[in-house]
This record gives C-alpha cells, structure tokens and sequence, in this order.
C-alpha cells in the first residue's frame, strides 16, 4: 500500500501539533510496512535536504518513507495571505503529484495543502480516493477577541467547502467530530484518528503526590492558550501550599510577577520536557480552543492529573484523571486547582494512575495506528 501524505510541515523543521501528528503518522504507518510518500515543507531561509529529513525517522521507519521537500515562505496568519500561500505550496504539490511513478492507495492532506490536488483531481493520471485533516476546527470553535472572530469567519467558507469535497474527512474524535458533522452532508465518511504517544514515553509507576502541589502550564504565549485566564485564577488562591511551573515561551511581558509561579523558558527536546512534567503532579491546560493536545498526552504519560476545558477533543482523555472546566472560566480553574489542592495523597494518586491505564489502553500509537491500516486496506480493495 502506498499512502502520499500531504502535510504542511513536520517536527523539528515546522513545529506544531498537527505537524507532530503529520510526523507520527508517517513513522508508525511505515513502521507497519506501509510505503509512505511524505510531502513537507520548510522555510527557504533554512534549506533541509531530504536525506536529512529521513534520518530523522527512527531507523525501521526509513526503510518505507520517501521524502519530498518543498520550500515554503509562511506569509503569517492574515487570512487573505495565508490562503493564497496555502494554495501556491497546494499547486507545487499538485504539480509534483502529476509526475509519481507509484499511484497512491490513498491520499492524506493536512489543513489547505490539499485544496489543488482536490479541485483539479481529475487531471491526476491515476484515481485515488483523497482525505483532508483539519487540526483543531478552531475556525468552528470560540475566539478570544475580534481579531479571532474575524480570522474564523474568514476561514469557515473554505474550511467547509473543501472538507465537502473531499472522500473523507479525518477528526481527532470527541466535540471535533461533532464539528466536522456540523458542516459536511450526512453521507461524508468522518474517520476518527486521534494523537498518541509512543510506548516508551510511558512510565512504569506514578510518582508520589508532593507535600507542596505541584501544577504545571506548557505552551506558548497565545490567547487562545488560556494564561489571562489562569492568572486571574491564581490571584484569588491563598493558604495552600503550591506552586506553578510555566513551560514554553512567554514573552517578559505576558509573566506574571508572582512568588508561586517559575518561568521554565522554552525547552528544545521532549526529554527535557518530561524532566519538568516528572516534578509535577497536575498539568492544568486552560485553552479557549483545541484540537488534541499533545501536552495532555505526555501529562498523562508520565502519570499525572489534568485540568483541562472541554474543548475540541479533551473529553477524550478525562475520565476519572482528572477535572474538564468550561472555557474561558477562571472560577472554575480556582475550583479544579483547590480540588487537587485538598485531596488526599491516596485521591491524587488513584487520578494520576487513571492518566497512565488511559494511556496504555486508548492513546499508544500500536493501538491508534491499527484501524488507519484497516482503513487504508479498503482502500486498497476498493481501487
């Protein structure tokens, strides 16, 4: 089988979350012999060839990965600009499409990468059936300001207009799968594929619960991110002891001065990242709109509570490990921090080992990874 994934950039090259699961997507699928064809783009200020980028999978997976890299200008997020950007890098992609020896089985697009290859597939000289990822519908979710507003009403006519016109739409599952149906004909195919983590990122026991409760906050300084609404959460939380580690950057004058709260910085490894998340005992994620984050799942493995809103796909990965808060609430962040506050160590604990049996029944990419090759198998049958 060969599957040509369209993404619009991977880790370490473009960072994000759907450029995360772009990249585990293709290592798993190849590592279960899956032939993958992986278009990706970097910026042209900092040239990645691609035998450079396939050293980057893990040895078993390059057997079965072919690289095709693309310059790419990112024009910033004025939506007006980002389409027409996302629609050139589209054509190039098309245009390279044309020349492929091997027909895909299948042809997986993240976000508007796909938009060429589906309103001209017809010129394509062989007929696969073609699929489009978009990461969190935050064009369908809450905005924080004006400018949000404006950017998803902007977006929501060409969102829906290619997912429409796609074979299959793609969603991580939960509220993003409610999204999705919102907008596509009853009869569209919504594929549910949510994020995972890979075994070995898992620990073995959980950590005890400290004297001194531990939260911590990883992410980049973005409104969408929910740390307006933390701080003013913190402010009124007196008479306990705890503390606050933020992971990621955030600009000097976004920090809160505050004697409980530590600035981490921006950390460059997962590795270094866990070392920070194994200190702590509950990861709180705030944020206005989501798709699935990353971040919970790598809370998760390493065995600790979560606070996080119920948006996009995070109901998926609260069930008895933590507390699901509405948006843009920070009262309820003051009750989700003192719940964690006054419960016992054996109460803290039974939610931190909930965090990791969720992760190794639900959310390792062994099991994620079967029913895609199941999907894509009928595919197969089906050309």
């Amino acid at each position: 089988m060969n599957l040509f994934l369209l993404t619009d950039g991977i880790p370490p090259y473009v960072m994000g979350g759907m450029q995360k699961h772009s990249r585990l997507i293709a290592e798993h699928s190849a590592r279960n012999g899956i032939r993958v064809v992986l278009y990706h783009c970097f910026p042209s200020a900092q040239p990645i060839a691609n035998d450079v980028a396939l050293h980057s999978f893990s040895k078993e997976a390059q057997e079965n990965i072919t690289i095709r890299g693309f310059e790419y200008d990112d024009t910033g997020w004025i939506p007006g600009h980002y389409l027409r950007s996302q629609r050139e890098l589209s054509l190039r992609y098309f245009n390279q499409l044309k020349t492929e020896k091997s027909p895909p089985t299948f042809i997986y697009t993240k976000g508007f990468v796909g938009s060429e290859i589906i309103r001209r597939r017809n010129e394509l000289p062989f007929q696969s059936n073609i699929g489009v990822k978009f990461h969190g519908m935050n064009m369908f979710q809450a905005q924080p300001d004006l400018k949000g507003e404006l950017t998803k009403f902007l977006l929501r006519a060409p969102v829906r207009k290619l997912m429409n016109s796609a074979d299959v739409v793609f969603s991580y599952g939960g509220d993003i799968t409610r999204l999705i149906k919102n907008e596509v004909t009853l009869d569209k195919l919504v594929f549910e594929m949510p994020s995972g983590i890979d075994q070995g990122c898992i620990v073995k026991h959980v950590a005890a619960a400290n004297d001194e409760r531990r939260f911590v906050f990883v992410g980049r300084y973005d409104r969408l991110k929910g740390l307006p609404e933390l701080y003013e959460a913190i402010d009124q939380i007196s008479d306990f002891n705890w503390s606050l580690a933020i992971v990621g950057p955030v600009p000097s004058e976004h920090q809160k001065v505050h004697e409980r709260i530590r600035y981490v910085g921006s950390l460059s490894s997962q590795e270094e990242v866990f070392k920070v998340l194994d200190q702590a005992d509950a990861l709180i994620c705030p944020s206005i709109s989501e798709g699935m984050p990353n971040v919970i799942l790598e809370a998760m493995a390493r065995g600790l509570a979560v606070i996080a809103t119920d948006v996009g796909a995070t109901s998926l990965m609260i069930d008895g490990n933590g507390i699901l808060i509405k948006p843009k609430r920070q009262d309820q962040i003051v009750e989700a921090m003192l719940s964690v506050m006054n419960a016992t160590e054996i109460e803290l604990l039974e939610m931190k080992k909930r965090s990791l049996d969720l992760m190794r029944s639900k959310f390792t990419w062994n099991a994620i990874i079967k029913p895609f090759i199941e999907f894509l198998s009928k595919q197969q049958l089906s050309e």
